[in-house]
């Protein structure tokens, strides 16, 4: 993370001030402002006129004692060591210093951000009034404000993964070296400038998300030294020697200018996930073909012992002869699967491959309570239901309403609840998303196209589906 892009707080005694630093870089030159890029990466806090006067004249006093006290030490000669108006002054000095901080601390309570109605706060996050005067720790009571009212990412939050790919992933500065990918730290800017985001005070929230999109099989991330991470592994090695370490999960990386992101549907994405072709001959090692069928080394001598593929000797290494019998062979629970998002290839794929996961999503309210009927002929065991819900609150205030793979019969009713907070908000500024996730039996035989077009129909191009099918059905199956 870049210096600039690091969570910054000001401290002004104007919410004016704040507010114009907030929203704009410092000047170029004389009478040009900027608008500044990143809104999730700077706060303000600001006192109100009428604490900030409270505060003056409590210090005030403060000063007047401290100057009295100095007067009177200079009046008094070797004999006499105090006076009557020293006394005094000295025992009022302690409740003096305890109120000119208090009230100080205290004057500090509206918080401004750029793009988002400023914020008082309450007593619950200012220094009491009454009592000692203890350390106080101001931005970790302003840390416990900002979590309470979900103006900022907490840890362990992650953005979603479709407004990462959608709105983020795309558009973003992309790679002049690489087809369709596009730089991380691009990825990262535009989510600091988002209106649809809160705060953040690192990077984490972000690279969480590309993880999350990794293991989904929708993104791709790609190291300096040319290493690439996809759902199934990492692939590594020079162009000649270039293999799948399957399993292999994403490292700890940076979101810099060198790293490079690109959906799995990107131009790029076959020419990242390219292994060395096979050796002249038509043999292959037993890593090698353990890295083309994506199992392991024992799978493939198993499948050797037991006549599944046909292997030969050379200079003492046993090795796999790509054949026909290879060429059709799959190991055992490891069939090749194939995942769409378009309606049209799922409707080619159901008629010869067994469905294995599906998910109905949609951005319309209107449509939301569709995706239960629309599901309905799939008969999954359980249907598990996302929505997430934000826009700027009529009366003043952001709006940020999540659920996460709740059954769909779940007595919060997350539907019916995004439809009374839509009304609460400035239509103009609601974002929604909803997403029904099936729960479906391991099937043995392809679905067939015929409830796939009809969802297809329902869904009236209003409903997306993302589908995951198993090994094709041979034309040799009963």
């Amino acid at each position: 993370m870049c210096i600039r892009d690091r969570l910054k707080l000001v401290l002004t005694e104007s919410e004016a001030l704040a507010q114009e630093i907030c929203d704009y870089t410092e000047e170029a030159d004389a009478g040009n402002r900027f608008p500044r890029r990143f809104r999730n990466a700077i706060l303000g806090i600001a006192a109100t006129p009428a604490q900030f006067e409270v505060a003056a004249q409590a210090t005030r006093r403060l000063t007047v004692a401290q100057e009295i006290q100095r007067q009177e030490q200079e009046r008094c000669t070797g004999r006499t060591r105090t006076t009557p108006l020293l006394d005094e002054v000295k025992a009022l000095l302690p409740d003096l210093q305890l109120t000119a901080r208090r009230q100080t601390l205290r004057a500090f309570n509206r918080v401004v951000f750029q793009g988002r109605p400023s914020v008082t706060l309450t007593e619950e996050y200012l220094v009491s009034n009454v009592g000692p005067l203890r350390d106080v720790d101001g931005q970790t009571k302003l840390k416990d404000m900002l979590d309470d009212k979900h103006l900022i990412y907490e840890a362990g939050d992650a953005l979603d993964v479709d407004l990462l790919l959608d709105e983020l992933v795309k558009g973003a500065t992309p790679s002049l070296e690489h087809d369709g990918a596009v730089l991380a730290s691009a990825v990262h800017e535009r989510a600091l400038a988002s209106p649809r985001l809160r705060l953040m005070r690192d990077e984490e929230p972000v690279r969480k998300a590309i993880r999350k999109a990794i293991e989904e099989g929708r993104l791709l991330l790609r190291l300096p030294d040319g290493s690439v991470y996809a759902r199934q592994g990492c692939y590594t090695g020079p162009p000649e020697q270039r293999s799948l370490q399957a399993g292999v999960q994403c490292p700890a990386f940076s979101l810099s200018s060198d790293v490079l992101l690109a959906p799995s549907s990107a131009p790029c994405a076959s020419a990242w996930q390219q292994v060395a072709a096979a050796p002249s001959g038509e043999l292959l090692t037993i890593h090698q073909a353990a890295t083309d069928k994506f199992t392991s080394e024992q799978k493939v001598r198993d499948a050797i012992d037991a006549g599944q593929l046909n292997g030969q000797e050379v200079d003492g290494q046993l090795m796999v002869v790509v054949d026909d019998k290879y060429r059709a062979w799959h190991p055992s629970g490891e069939a090749k699967t194939v995942s769409t998002k378009e309606w049209d290839e799922a409707v080619k794929y159901a008629a010869r491959r067994p469905l294995l996961r599906l998910t109905l999503s949609t951005n319309s309210l209107d449509r939301a309570g569709d995706l239960i009927d629309i599901a309905q002929p799939f008969g999954a065991r359980a249907l598990w239901l996302s929505v997430n819900v934000s826009g700027e609150l009529s009366g003043g205030g952001q709006l940020f309403f999540a659920v996460n793979d709740v059954k769909h019969s779940s007595p919060l009713k997350p539907i019916e609840r995004a439809r009374e907070m839509q009304r609460a908000c400035n239509a103009a500024t609601v974002q929604f998303s909803a997403s029904l996730a099936l729960d479906l039996a391991a099937p043995a035989r392809p679905l067939g196209e015929e409830p796939v077009r009809n969802a297809k129909v329902k869904a009236a191009g209003t409903v997306s589906v993302e589908a995951e099918f198993g090994e094709e059905e041979t034309s040799g199956a009963s």
